[in-house]
């Protein structure tokens, strides 16, 4: 398994495997072939801007915390996350 632990090391990654099956918190497993990169090193939240309703997150951000980020100024997601509660990104 490949673990970045940059978005450059993730652009390595693609470029030097055909074919790459991407997990994040690994609730939802697709049939594939290949590697596997995980983007469980990958997270956090770039930027947020409450004004604008737009934020950044990298890939591994768990959807738990982006939900309370966003509770903070009585904002949430406009859909129904599936597998939040499983670790979902």
């Amino acid at each position: 398994m490949i673990t970045p632990h940059s978005i450059e090391e993730v652009q390595k990654a693609v470029q030097a495997t055909p074919t790459l099956k991407t997990v994040g918190g690994g609730t939802k497993p697709a049939l594939s072939t290949g590697g596997t990169l995980s983007t469980g090193h990958l997270s956090g939240v770039l930027e947020y801007e409450p004004n604008e309703y737009t934020f950044t997150a990298l890939a591994g951000t768990p959807l738990s915390e982006i939900e309370e980020i966003l509770a903070e100024n009585k904002q949430f997601l406009p859909f129904d996350p599936p597998w939040r509660d499983a670790g979902a990104t």
